[in-house]
């Protein structure tokens, strides 16, 4: 009895120690995990952080993307401190304390199927510190799970920035101890600090109008200067628009006057200064211009270039030499350097507008000073401008005038009080002397792209206006240029655009008999030289067989001298009188046979000769034409019958 109750005594103590010995092993337990350091371990993958859109002055969504190392339990934070260049959310306050952060929207993304807790983010201006904890009870994020931090509304650097690097840090949760003294607990690294690549911003890039635009476009006067643009990045206050213009001879005074015209500002005046040796101007704009927004400039007596400039809308419009750029207040670039369109300056004759303003007055039925913009192409067909729907959208659309609300103070623009679809006369004589390509001033052009076979050229050229019987010194026109180099493609084209083709025979304003200084005709060019279908083509649409130059000869004399076979068969088949075609003397008494047996064109010969030509016909030395040259053996029992 007595052993059993030692054993059950020795039992008892045996459970008490082994309770005390488990109450002190969990607060050893509990005091280790009080005072344990963690490793820091460093962020995988693609570390990077990344801007919606990479340029300058833009705002925007940024992306902190990487693959966890740790597990990111619930309230750890991450901070992303961002180098020293602009970077700047939007809705941080300027009114934020320097040890306190302002609130900014952010989200946490993570594959599907991992948990994505709520975040809050901070914006901390003194540190350039953006600071995400994550939110409390729900969860956190796994080790090795690839995410992605979104923040809403951040502005990159005002200016182009070169590739950088910001610092990313994930903490464990900090917990403040109510002790004496006090005291902290965790908020030891989980990952970091690691560096995370930034790409390098570039300029952004203009868009818009972009139009150099005089409201006079004749050499040498003076008016004001339109130009509008829309930008991509924000011009910050006291940034600068430089505007870079060709070497053609523009001239302003050294601080013109410039109005500034946008969503902001209905008409602002800015400083601006005209730098003559560098061809540039310099607009510097006090209160900036919001990105991805619209703006115009009025620049006040503008002197135009005293030479003309315009060019053919087949080559580039612009001049390579016109751009412009938006700097920040610091020089630093924002959007561009973009090219900028500068507006043609043409010298027309007086005669030329007085025809456009007649055809505008024309349409101009209530004498309102003003007709709608669809009336244009109406307006330039009566002054003999009849443009394709490519061109005109090239030539005109492009450079109709920008229109906004009517303004008081406009400087000398009344198109820019009116509506958008509407058009003043002043505006439509500055685009009609743009378009018109009068032959006075463009005809050697048409007549070198009729030789060279430039259809789509001389298509434009002859809808712009430029009269295709403008003659050389020569006295060739553009259909001489065509059918001596034989081509057919412009034959077609100056007999379309001018109303006469092989289609329908109606009156034309295309002179088909045109004769140069010596009396030849177009014919006579193709004839010569053996372009027989550019002489059917011509033959088809009423060309005279029988007219002569100067000398006398037809096209058969010169066919038939120069021994084009094929084209004295078809002149003869063209020819209604083939006896009186074949007969027909020149000055010295010479039929198309003479011609072919002196320069001993046998085939020739014998084509006429089977068409009736007389081989015993006497020129006025009284010499028949085998006084030239023997015929062939087998013209010869024709030409005795």
């Amino acid at each position: 009895m007595h052993e059993r109750q030692l054993a059950s005594s020795s039992s008892n103590r045996s459970a008490d120690e082994d309770e005390e010995d488990a109450s002190t092993r969990g607060a050893h337990l509990k005091l280790a995990q009080r005072h344990r350091r963690l490793v820091a371990g460093r962020f995988r993958g693609a570390r990077t952080l990344a801007p919606e859109e990479a340029a300058p002055g833009v705002c925007g969504h940024l992306a902190l993307c990487f693959t966890t190392c740790g597990a990111l339990p619930s309230e750890s934070r991450i901070t992303c401190r961002l180098p020293d260049v602009g970077w700047r959310p939007i809705t941080a306050s300027t009114a934020t304390p320097a040890n306190s952060g302002a609130p900014l929207n952010a989200l946490l993304r993570a594959p599907q199927g991992c948990a994505a807790p709520r975040l809050r983010a901070l914006w901390f201006a003194a540190t350039r510190t953006l600071e995400f904890t994550l939110a409390p009870g729900e969860g956190g994020v796994d080790a090795d799970t690839p995410v992605a931090i979104v923040v809403s509304g951040v502005c990159t650097p005002e200016s182009a920035t070169p590739q950088a690097e910001c610092v990313v840090t994930a903490f464990e949760k900090l917990v403040q101890r109510q002790t004496t003294p006090p005291s902290t607990r965790g908020g030891q690294i989980i990952d970091g600090p690691c560096t995370f690549s930034i790409p390098r911003l570039v300029p952004g890039q203009l868009t818009g109008p972009m139009r150099w635009l005089p409201f006079s476009c004749c050499p040498g006067a003076s008016s004001d200067v339109a130009l509008s643009f829309s930008v991509n990045g924000a011009v910050p206050p006291g940034g600068r628009v430089l505007v870079e213009l060709p070497a053609d001879g523009w001239e302003m005074p050294e601080h013109p006057t410039v109005l500034l015209r946008n969503a902001q500002h209905r008409n602002s005046v800015v400083l601006a200064r005209w730098t003559r040796a560098q061809h540039a101007l310099e607009v510097t704009v006090p209160a900036g211009i919001p990105m991805k927004s619209s703006a115009t400039l009025t620049i006040a007596r503008v002197q135009n270039p005293s030479k003309e400039t315009l060019i053919s809308a087949s080559r580039s419009a612009a001049s390579s030499n016109a751009r412009i750029t938006t700097l920040s207040a610091s020089g630093g670039v924002v959007d561009g350097p973009s090219k900028l369109e500068v507006a043609p300056i043409s010298a027309l004759r007086d005669a030329d507008f007085a025809a456009a303003r007649a055809s505008f007055d024309a349409e101009d039925a209530e004498q309102v000073g003003h007709v709608l913009v669809e009336k244009i192409p109406h307006v330039l067909e009566r002054a003999g401008v009849h443009l394709s729907d490519e061109l005109y959208q090239s030539l005109v659309v492009a450079n109709l005038p920008a229109h906004t609300q009517p303004r008081e103070d406009a400087l000398s623009s009344p198109a820019e009080a009116l509506g958008p679809d509407c058009i003043t006369r002043d505006a439509l004589l500055n685009i009609f002397a743009s378009v018109y390509a009068p032959a006075y001033k463009f005809g050697q052009e048409l007549r070198l792209a009729c030789g060279r076979g430039q259809v789509e050229s001389v298509r434009e050229w002859l809808s712009r206006g430029c009269d295709p019987n403008a003659k050389d010194g020569s006295g060739w026109t553009a259909l001489h240029y065509a059918a001596d180099f034989g081509q057919l493609g412009v034959v077609h084209a100056l007999l379309d655009a001018t109303g006469l083709s092989q289609d329908r025979a109606v009156a034309s304003t295309l002179e088909l008999n045109a004769r140069d200084g010596c009396g030849w005709t177009p014919l006579m060019c193709a004839a010569a030289n053996g372009h027989m279908l550019v002489a059917e083509a011509l033959i088809s649409v009423g060309a005279d067989l029988l007219l002569a130059s100067a000398e006398g000869r037809t096209a058969l004399h010169w066919a038939a001298a120069r021994g084009m076979s094929d084209t004295v068969q078809m002149l003869l088949d063209k020819c209604g009188d083939v006896a009186v075609f074949v007969g027909t003397p020149d000055r010295s008494g010479w039929s198309p046979l003479h011609c072919a047996l002196l320069h001993d064109a046998q085939a020739c010969a014998a084509l006429l000769i089977a068409r009736g030509a007389s081989a015993s016909l006497l020129d006025k030395l009284q010499y028949p034409p085998t006084r030239y040259g023997a015929l062939a053996d087998s013209a010869a029992p024709t030409a005795t019958l």
